[in-house]
């Protein structure tokens, strides 16, 4: 029941619902997915695979497809025309989504965190995010040793 409540509509990937779990495990505001982004005229640009309207950051996961030549150029013209419409936009790979050691913020929430504050967001000053830790598989003992 728990995992369900977690399910959202309209991801086009794991990897990308894997993302965006990750955003909000750290304490970031849960982000849209595959929102319509126009241009000032109307025209549509494109549709993040998340973002957050108000920030105008547009998140793009990158995954293996995105290496080919033919994609990679689709790619930069998609980003291009969300900068040029005035949007930040962070690019990630799986590489981004793994920290670097234990205990260490992956580099997806560190970039989004610095997308969105660039753009006006502050974190709420309320209880720190908790970070999962790994489960060394013993068993936590209180003073007692029970």
């Amino acid at each position: 029941m728990r995992a369900r409540a977690l399910l959202r509509p309209g991801t086009d990937s794991p990897k990308e619902t894997e993302l965006r779990l990750l955003l909000i495990r750290y304490g970031l505001p849960e982000p849209g997915i595959n929102v319509p982004m126009f241009d000032e005229t109307g025209g549509w640009i494109q549709d993040p695979d998340l973002s957050y309207e108000k920030e105008k950051v547009a998140i793009q996961y990158d995954g293996g497809h995105h290496a080919s030549a033919a994609q990679r150029r689709g790619d930069i013209f998609r980003d291009e025309n969300a900068r040029d419409a005035g949007w930040r936009v962070v690019v990630l790979t799986q590489w981004h989504l793994t920290p670097f050691a234990l205990g260490m913020e992956p580099a997806a929430v560190t970039r989004v965190r610095a997308a969105l504050m660039e753009r006006g967001w502050s974190p709420d000053p309320g209880p720190k995010p908790t970070r999962p830790v790994a489960d060394s598989g013993r068993r936590l003992s209180d003073r007692n040793g029970r």
